[in-house]
């Protein structure tokens, strides 16, 4: 209908406001005796909701006499005058110039009477590698862990015969982004990845087992789109380039237990190389409680590794190694976990990722011989893969 039209006697009229992409439904009137059933719905002027969403932040909203508007009627629109409180969410923080200069981590947004907001909703930065301090007693594998002590890691299941059954691990790099090793996605006789349908990919996860029971809630996710590089052809060139980036099909929702580790990504082979005698924490599940453990681990660089005999003639110049010299050590499974090492940056303690778990030269009962393992250069990426990577964690933070 259009302004000046007549209605029918008999007609009902539904009546819809639409402004500043919301549509909301008012109600109907019946026409009658030349006359409408009710006074004629008007529509008011209301700010939308959706300029206030996104990964990186929370927010409450107060109406004008300072009186909380439930959620659930965020939906029809944000009323004139109210105020909007905006917090960073769990795993997220406001980046140093902000809290310079607005000293505060919280951002306050007024609903004009025009339906729109007084200032843009600024985004939350990750506030990455951060674990949640807690102790635990020392087991025969090294330290017994919980998900929130390593929050980035990522369990990696691969469906067998009807079962997902674990194979791997990996870090959780932003909301939908995972890094790993390229050789959990890769069928060695084919050569070519897997169909991305067989895995899935679940975060703070304690035990083992797919099904086993959790004090915690873990998030399962899918995979999207599985990148490797173009070079990568497993073991024919001695698991050279071994970094699969994982797109998952929905955002993890970050919590005390799920979370992102720091990680920096570079392109090109000789921008960054690991030295050697860095300490750094490794973490995976222990093979005799299956429950998730940290691994104390030193570097070895690529120069060193190479002078090695167990395992200098089968590394790529990707690799650089870890070892300790304890019974601890990492074991089949613990492919695709991250490498961490403990940083201060302006006196704040934070983990980052160095290096992804590749393989090792041989086995006891399933574990590291010698506690000698490759590693691949986290950084150390080839440009290909970088390019792909750099795309999909453009597109991820730009929904924050």
């Amino acid at each position: 209908m259009e302004p000046g039209d007549f209605v029918e006697e008999g007609e009902v009229v539904h009546v819809e406001c639409k402004m500043n992409n919301l549509t909301a439904f008012l109600g109907s009137v019946l026409c009658g005796d030349g006359f409408f059933s009710a006074e004629f719905p008007k529509c008011k002027v209301v700010c939308d909701s959706q300029h206030l969403e996104g990964l990186s932040t929370i927010y409450n909203v107060f109406a004008p006499y300072g009186q909380f508007v439930e959620s659930s009627l965020h939906r029809f629109g944000i009323p004139i005058g109210s105020v909007v409180e905006i917090n960073c969410a769990s795993g997220f923080k406001r980046d140093f110039n902000w809290q310079t200069e607005f000293l505060t981590n919280r951002q306050n947004l007024t609903c004009l009477p025009n339906g729109t907001f007084d200032q843009v909703r600024v985004a939350c930065i990750q506030d990455c590698g951060h674990p949640l301090v807690s102790i635990y007693p020392l087991t025969k594998g090294g330290i017994q862990t919980d998900p929130n002590k390593v929050p980035w890691h990522v369990s990696i299941y691969q469906r067998v015969e009807n079962e997902w059954v674990f194979i791997c691990g990996g870090s959780i790099i932003t909301p939908r982004l995972i890094l790993s090793a390229a050789h959990c996605f890769w069928d060695n006789k084919l050569r070519q990845l897997f169909s991305q349908n067989q895995f899935q990919f679940v975060a703070g996860k304690y035990r083992r087992g797919f099904n086993d029971p959790e004090t915690g809630k873990p998030q399962i996710r899918n995979a999207q789109i599985i990148h490797v590089s173009e070079r990568f052809e497993g073991p024919r060139n001695r698991s050279f380039a071994d970094i699969a980036v994982i797109k998952l099909d929905l955002s993890l929702i970050y919590n005390e237990n799920v979370s992102a580790i720091c990680y920096k990504p570079a392109g090109g082979l000789t921008r960054y190389f690991v030295p050697s005698n860095i300490t750094g924490i490794v973490t995976g599940y222990n093979e005799l409680n299956n429950s998730l453990e940290q691994v104390t681990m030193t570097s070895a660089g690529y120069n060193e590794c190479i002078l090695h005999d167990s395992i200098g003639a089968t590394l790529s110049p990707d690799k650089f190694c870890l070892y300790n010299g304890h019974d601890e050590g990492v074991c089949r499974g613990d492919s695709g976990s991250g490498f961490a090492q403990e940083l201060k940056i302006y006196g704040e303690a934070l983990f980052s990722l160095l290096g992804i778990i590749s393989f090792s030269p041989g086995t006891v009962n399933g574990c590291a011989r010698e506690g000698y393992i490759a590693v691949t250069n986290a950084k150390y990426m080839l440009d290909d893969l970088f390019n792909k990577f750099r795309k999909e964690m453009e597109e991820d933070l730009s929904l924050l």
